[in-house]
């Protein structure tokens, strides 16, 4: 069992895997990725609801640190924390959870946790039996049944935990989703450097506010709804500017990203909160995402106004039969109007795309492809469809026998899964990458990321940031 959490003084948060680590969706950074790393917000609001009670904490990112596994050890060596949790995502968790046997010869009385959006959604007892130097599994929302487990002082686990208990696996209930999550400290962002996220639009430092939590629709792709819930909780619009300004004037830090499940659910909240920015952040950048049915010129506009620069929207596909069968609740004629509405501000667009899915030919694909093309945004992303836990396509690709939680497929949404009959999964490789190295496309990208540029310093910055991505993207598998 865990001890008392009095006897835990210093506590270790490790990522070791090159992963950007969100409940949501678990993006492998690999080879020719164009986006990349955001800050751990997970582990920096756990830092802090145990900081608040006195422990101390640490956060190791080891991918964008350019950590070797030396120099993670190391780290453990020194730091000596009582108790690690590991950070892990599906399907990078077979190599994140084997760190806890090298943790375990180097710290024999750590407690070692794991925790992840996943742990709800596949076979903990097996997982722990497979990584026997593992103590438990934390489910649900981290941060609040971290701060349960320390406020209870008796050692009884609260609601979330799967633990070991001699030779059985004690579970305790599923936690409840926080409603005010308000209510949470500001993120330890003081246990990471701010250098080592940026801004895909303007190389600059980039802070991750959380805006809000929870989703309302069902994509068979996306555990947003399960992980998070389906309603969906908002952030009232002052805490965001408070952190927001603590960021710039703490950290130096002008760039955000606002992470939302469904940032654009709400309009009101969101009139509101960039009425805010407006009047209390002049001056800052930020980017989002956002649904396509959502987005229109007037909001655009609004958005503009507050500072946004960049929108995320997930297309997934031109095709209407696809989009139903994977639960997207809107149509094509959407992403066209929401890319235009944007564009016509001066916002830049990333539309991602999802090639491969069982129904598709080869002749669906080229076709889809063509028509993204057409779109015309800002960049054009195209990936893989990858069957998450907690997602309607996990349990088909398990009934399917395409996947197997023991082994599962790598490279999560970067490497095809699912191969459409008459299709080889090279040739659904070449297809992607033949689509990636559009010329037309990968230049409107870098002159997009260019038009950011506010000065004559900032020109030089961003053009250098730009002719870097506009390389990337045409060298790029």
């Amino acid at each position: 069992m865990i001890p008392d959490p009095q006897t835990i003084g210093r506590v270790l948060f490790l990522l070791p895997g090159p992963y950007v680590y969100e409940d949501r969706c678990q993006s492998y950074i690999g080879k020719g990725s164009f986006f990349g790393y955001r800050e751990p917000v997970e582990e920096m609001y756990g830092a802090s609801v145990l900081e608040a009670t006195g422990r101390t904490c640490r956060i190791v990112h080891a991918a964008p640190a350019r950590l070797s596994g030396m120099g993670i050890r190391k780290i453990v060596r020194t730091f000596a924390p009582d108790m690690v949790i590991i950070c892990t995502t599906y399907p990078g968790h077979v190599q994140d959870l084997a760190w806890a046997a090298s943790i375990r010869e180097i710290l024999p009385r750590c407690v070692i946790l794991a925790r992840g959006g996943q742990m709800a959604f596949v076979d903990r007892e097996d997982l722990l039996e497979r990584f026997s130097s593992l103590d438990g599994i934390i489910r649900g929302e981290t941060e609040f049944v971290l701060r349960d487990f320390f406020r209870s002082g008796d050692g009884n686990l609260p609601p979330g935990f799967t633990v070991r208990n001699r030779d059985s696996i004690v579970e305790t209930p599923d936690p409840v989703l926080e409603n005010n999550i308000a209510a949470l400290p500001l993120p330890a962002r003081h246990l990471l450097e701010s250098r080592l996220y940026r801004s895909p639009v303007t190389a600059r430092p980039m802070a991750t506010i959380v805006a809000n939590r929870g989703c309302c629709h069902r994509c068979i792709f996306c555990p947003a709804h399960q992980v998070m819930g389906s309603t969906v909780r908002l952030k009232t619009p002052q805490s965001i500017v408070e952190e927001i300004r603590i960021c710039r004037e703490h950290f130096g830090i002008r760039d955000f990203f606002m992470r939302g499940e469904t940032f654009t659910a709400s309009r009101k909240w969101l009139v509101d909160l960039c009425r805010e920015l407006q009047r209390q952040a002049p001056g800052i950048r930020w980017m989002c995402n956002a649904r396509a049915d959502t987005l229109d010129f007037e909001l655009a506009g609004i958005m503009k106004s507050a500072g946004l620069c960049g929108v995320s929207i997930g297309a997934e596909s031109p095709d209407s039969k696809t989009l139903t069968m994977i639960k997207k609740d809107l149509c094509f004629q959407d992403v066209q109007r929401a890319v235009k509405a944007c564009q016509a501000h001066g916002i830049m667009t990333m539309a991602y795309f999802m090639m491969g899915f069982m129904w598709e030919t080869r002749e669906d694909i080229l076709r889809n492809l063509e028509l993204s093309r057409n779109l015309k945004s800002d960049v054009t992303e195209f990936f893989f469809p990858y069957p998450l836990p907690g997602t309607e396509l996990f349990e088909s690709a398990k009934k399917l026998g395409i996947i197997q939680d023991h082994d599962p497929m790598p490279y999560s949404q970067q490497a095809p899964v699912f191969i459409p009959p008459g299709l080889t999964k090279k040739q659904l490789v070449c297809l992607r990458g033949s689509a990636r190295r559009g010329l037309a496309q990968n230049f409107r990208a870098a002159k997009a990321v260019m038009r950011q540029a506010t000065g004559p310093r900032e020109l030089a910055a961003v053009m250098t940031h730009g002719l870097f991505t506009a390389a990337n993207a045409l060298f790029r598998l």
